[in-house]
């Protein structure tokens, strides 16, 4: 069938599912299941993702961690999570399946290769300002994390799916009592990594600082500092600035910077982003993002017949806002690299488009 066709009906018969849909969940209870101190919650997106070139594999290419598989409709997370919240004590625990799950903790023992996380974590202070937390933590690395429904665009970007989304370890935060300002010290595992690795030397460090005045503006710095595998020793530092001036506008600018020391020799990437969304109506929205990623070295992104990735991104999406439950999401995206990335052995090109819809469930 003609993808594009094949697109008209899934838009089609999408929309007429969630119009039905919405009847039927408008009297649902939308507060997480509570009691007392214990409580759950559940996440289900689900996607169909195609893309000019065709790709030979079906997936999309090798730096694109999320909404990757080609061809039929794709679980990208099915999330449950329990948490606990006391007064010296809290505990989190969520287990996943899907495209990325498969994608990024590929690495991981057999055991952990369905944990997002788990984690136990000790107050310090009566009033809660100081915790610390050990186990399989969330990345306090970026703006963006792999619950799709929370982010600006369908996509992740190219900054959030070659940084980690999770990672293991112990971590000390705080923050003030007007808790305008709150940071985090972090001593890790490594760079995305559950087990620990004898081969290494030593533990990685991370940080981070956000400071939010007001509800318009968030600002937050963040960065990593250690072995990324044995023998490489990586820094990272991500900031990015948010600013919400009234309901419908969120715009967001962010930079990270990357230096890797590998044989004596140093590597370098960067990369420059801006995503905005603009709602109506409380159920519409519409997100756009325009990002650069230089990566001359092929430090995070692999070459293809020899050549880097140095290139531009660029996305619209449209979303519709069901209730707070439901979701649907529609997204075009384009690649320019700067040399020839993308396609078949031999007739590669300069350009990639891919276009995605997803339906999010929020349990």
């Amino acid at each position: 069938m003609n993808p594009r066709i094949r697109y008209c009906i899934l838009v089609t018969l999408s929309l007429l599912f969630l119009q039905q849909a919405s009847a039927q969940l408008d009297s649902i209870q939308t507060e997480p299941r509570v009691n007392d101190r214990w409580r759950w919650t559940g996440y289900v997106e689900t996607y169909l993702t195609d893309s000019r070139p065709k790709s030979m594999n079906k997936r999309h290419p090798s730096f694109q961690y999320s909404y990757h598989k080609l061809g039929g409709i794709q679980l990208n997370l099915g999330l449950i999570e329990l948490n606990y919240q006391g007064k010296r004590l809290r505990g989190n625990l969520g287990l996943g399946a899907g495209t990325y799950m498969d994608r990024n903790l590929s690495g991981e023992p057999s055991g952990w290769k369905n944990v997002t996380q788990a984690n136990l974590g000790i107050a310090l202070d009566r009033k809660q300002h100081w915790w610390i937390d050990a186990g399989v933590l969330p990345s306090h690395i970026g703006a963006e994390s792999a619950i799709g429904g929370s982010c600006i665009n369908v996509t992740r970007s190219l900054v959030a799916d070659n940084s980690p989304y999770y990672e293991s370890g112990i971590r000390l935060s705080g923050k003030n009592k007007s808790q305008v300002i709150q940071f985090q010290l972090l001593l890790l595992n490594g760079w995305q990594r559950i087990q620990f690795i004898p081969q290494r030397q030593s533990l990685a460090v991370g940080h981070q600082f956000t400071f939010q005045p007001n509800a318009k503006w968030f600002v937050q710095s963040s960065s990593f500092i250690g072995e990324a595998s044995p023998g490489i020793s990586r820094l990272y530092h991500n900031f990015f600035i948010q600013w919400q001036p009234d309901s419908s506008w969120r715009i967001l600018a962010g930079w990270d910077v990357g230096v890797q020391e590998q044989n004596k020799k140093r590597y370098h990437w960067h990369s420059p982003m801006l995503q905005t969304s603009w709602t109506w109506q409380r159920h519409w929205s519409l997100g756009g993002r325009i990002e650069y990623f230089s990566d001359p070295e092929a430090v995070m992104i692999s070459r293809v017949e020899g050549n880097a990735f140095q290139g531009w991104s660029s996305s619209l999406n449209l979303d519709w806002k069901i209730n707070n439950q439901l979701m649907w999401r529609l997204e075009y995206r384009h690649f320019q690299n700067k040399q020839s990335y993308f396609g078949r052995a031999n007739h590669l090109q300069t350009k990639y488009t891919a276009m995605t819809t997803a339906v999010v469930f929020w349990l």
